[in-house]
This record gives C-alpha cells, structure tokens and sequence, in this order.
C-alpha cells in the first residue's frame, strides 16, 4: 500500500484519471504490517490524489480472503473494517467488499476461487471481481 503514495505523483496525477480502483494490503499483512498501518497508508494515497485531482472516484477493493493466508483472516477483517469506514467517511470513495462472496458458508475462504498456489485468483475467483467492479466502473463513467 505505501508503495501508490510513492508513485502517485510520477505515475498516478498526470493521467488524470476519472476512477482508480485499488488492491492492496494483502502482502503487506503477509510482510507483518497492521491494520492500522495500511489505512494510513491509504488515507495518504487517497489524500494525496484527491488535494490534486479532486473528483477522481478511488475503489477500495477489500483484502481477499485467500487459503493461503487464512491464518491473517482476523487482521483482514480489521483492515478492511479500517478501509470500509474511511472509504464511506470520505466523498468519492468506494468500498468494493470481495471479502464476504470469497468466503464458504463456514466463513472459511473458498479454494475452488484461487489458483492451486491458494493466494491468487482463477477465472472463477476473477469472475466475482468483475462483478463487483463493473457496475461501479459503469456508475462512474457515464457522461
């Protein structure tokens, strides 16, 4: 996550873009950061974008739930519990919870969504992204 601020004025600011949809936090729970270290580094992220491009739309996608970091599944509820209040908190933010349709009836993370390695995503697990992030990406763009 610390890793967009770094980049925002470089890359992110001279394009001008009209939405930024967001995945991040996952391998900085898996490097041993808090939760609370990641929204501040979202909050400078997004402080950062919108003191340059104030109506830029920026998707917080939560932290998934993969097999392979079930054992972080109580710190990916803290964070994205962080990242979903700030993101309602805050205007032209969205939060885009792929946390809840990720997990089994059991709440234990669905395997048959990742690839064999259990952290990355197959067709399956992409699938539900895209359904998430279209309707928003079609909310925000239209004219």
């Amino acid at each position: 996550m610390s890793d967009l601020t770094e980049y925002a004025e470089r890359i992110v600011i001279p394009s001008h873009p009209k939405i930024i949809i967001i995945y991040a936090g996952d391998n900085d729970l898996a490097d041993h950061k808090i939760p609370a270290q990641i929204l501040a580094d979202f909050k400078s992220f997004s402080q950062e974008i919108h003191a340059a491009l104030r109506n830029t739309i920026i998707g917080c996608i939560a932290v998934k739930p993969s097999p392979s970091r079930a054992k972080l599944l109580a710190q990916i509820k803290a964070t994205d519990a962080l990242l979903q209040s700030y993101c309602q908190a805050n205007a032209n933010m969205v939060y885009i919870d792929d946390f809840s349709p990720m997990l089994s009836a059991t709440g234990k993370p669905r395997p048959e969504l990742f690839n064999k390695d259990g952290l990355h995503l197959n067709e399956q697990g992409r699938s539900i992204w895209i359904s998430l992030i279209g309707p928003i990406l079609d909310r925000y763009d239209a004219p």
